[in-house]
């Protein structure tokens, strides 16, 4: 008799028990909080800057396609957000041969003595803040102001990119894309360019539109 109780009583623990632990709440996992700094690298292929400057009138277009450089986007903490980029000064190109070759020239661009344009961001931060800032909560943040130091024909001046967002999401083979456009009016004056007697017929603001297409090796 003994036996049986102790039988029974050993039986009711063990179903109380499991009982309890099918009712005990799962524990919560904690947030990620690690903060990751995704390094894009600009694609040359789908990058370019696009401007366009007045001959008396008339708003003459070209590009420069020789875009290269990286975007470090920190999603945790955007402040800490950067921008570092070239652009090769001998892919200047209005589609115009003549008037291309004599840009380039020592009268003008002087593209063999300073072939190359550099751009380094002392800050990269969404314009507006967002609460929805987080990797996998929410798209970033669309309007974004970009600021830093501009190096041409031997000077460097401080400039600020109005920047817009367009979108992130996988590519080819893998990859991750993130697109940015840009604009910034430039002065020619600003940089040394004067014309001589083609001042008249040059204008000195220069409208510059930045296209970037920026890629990493993997989803973030």
């Amino acid at each position: 008799m003994k036996t049986k109780h102790l039988f029974l009583l050993l039986t009711c623990f063990a179903f109380s028990s499991g009982a309890l632990s099918a009712k005990s709440p799962k524990k919560a996992e904690a947030p990620v909080t690690e903060d990751v700094v995704e390094v894009y690298n600009i694609d040359p292929s789908h990058s370019s800057a696009n401007f366009s400057v007045k001959h008396f009138l008339t708003p003459v277009r070209g590009s420069i396609t020789g875009v290269t450089g990286h975007v470090n986007l920190d999603r945790l903490s955007p402040k800490n957000s950067s921008v570092e980029a070239k652009i090769d000064m001998t892919t200047f190109d209005t589609a115009n041969a003549k008037r291309d070759g004599h840009m380039k020239s020592k009268e003008f661009l002087n593209v063999e003595q300073f072939p190359v344009l550099l751009f380094k961001s002392s800050s990269f931060e969404p314009k507006r803040t967002s609460k929805h800032f987080r990797k996998g909560v929410q798209s970033l943040p669309k309007e974004w102001i970009l600021s830093g130091n501009l190096t041409f024909l031997g000077k460097t001046k401080a400039i600020t990119i109005v920047t817009e967002f367009l979108g992130e999401g996988p590519g080819m083979k893998g990859t991750y894309l993130a697109s940015w456009r840009g604009t910034v009016q430039l002065s020619r004056k600003d940089w040394g360019l004067s014309f001589g007697p083609m001042n008249l017929a040059i204008g000195d603001t220069v409208d510059v539109e930045l296209i970037i297409e920026s890629v990493r090796p993997s989803e973030p």
